[in-house]
């Protein structure tokens, strides 16, 4: 079910006779996907305690789910990485041995 104000955002850019469920809303969340993405990379760039707070999250997940400490630090680092481009592994903190 889509949130009401996306609705109505699309309703103002498209075609005003079309429903909202015609409405292609594709581009829209698209938009809001990457200005959100882009919020959370300036914040991981601009605070890397933020950035290792994530880290440290998601490698817990990983070991929780059984894998080794060092795997999910590296699987966390990668993660930062390819979804923020931050380097995680030049905390001080991190460690995979």
């Amino acid at each position: 079910m889509l949130d009401n104000t996306i609705i109505t955002e699309v309703e103002q850019i498209g075609d005003i006779n079309r429903s909202p469920q015609e409405c292609d809303v594709t581009e829209t969340l698209a938009s809001d996907v990457k200005s959100a993405m882009d919020i959370l990379r300036r914040a991981m760039v601009n605070d890397p305690d933020y950035a290792w707070g994530w880290h440290c999250n998601i490698a817990m997940a990983a070991y929780d789910n059984g894998l080794s400490h060092s795997k999910a630090n590296k699987s966390a680092a990668f993660f930062m990485k390819l979804a923020f481009n931050v380097d995680t592994t030049n905390n001080k903190h991190y460690k995979t041995n």
